[in-house]
């Protein structure tokens, strides 16, 4: 878990007032070891013992995301979702359970998918790649029931 006055001083570096419901909103961001949606966010702020308002909740997650302290991602299937990880980084999701892992691409495959689309007379400006399967988890339990 972040130091609360880390917390603090990113919000105030970035321009914003270090409220009760954004500092709770990014502690728990930051202590996530998923890529909840709105609605896991609220249900685990509540089970924490943080409840927030839904209309607070999405004002918060509006203004952080502005401010590049966290990123707002859409999934395969369409849902926001929010990550405090806002490092240039991918995702492998697996589309049986739904889980999201990060996932850091070397500076070389970077640079090669930069390549590739210069070659089709682009300019990248930014690489996101989401990579669908089926995580180990979830390989073994449809193995297990075809047997």
């Amino acid at each position: 878990m972040e130091d609360p006055s880390q917390i603090i001083q990113k919000l105030q570096t970035c321009g914003l007032r270090p409220s009760a419901p954004r500092k709770t909103l990014l502690a728990y961001l930051m202590g996530c070891d998923h890529h909840p949606t709105p609605y896991e966010l609220l249900e685990g702020l509540k089970l924490s013992g943080h409840p927030i308002s839904i209309a607070t909740l999405y004002q918060n997650l509006q203004v952080l995301s502005e401010a590049g302290l966290i990123r707002k991602f859409v999934d395969a299937d369409g849902t926001a979702r929010y990550d405090a990880n806002t490092s240039a980084h991918h995702h492998l999701h697996c589309t049986a359970c739904g889980r999201i892992l990060d996932l850091d691409l070397s500076d070389e495959l970077a640079s090669a998918l930069v390549a590739l689309g210069t070659t089709a007379n682009w300019q990248v400006q930014k690489i996101q790649l989401d990579l669908e399967g089926l995580c180990e988890r979830c390989q073994i339990r449809l193995s297990a029931l075809q047997d």
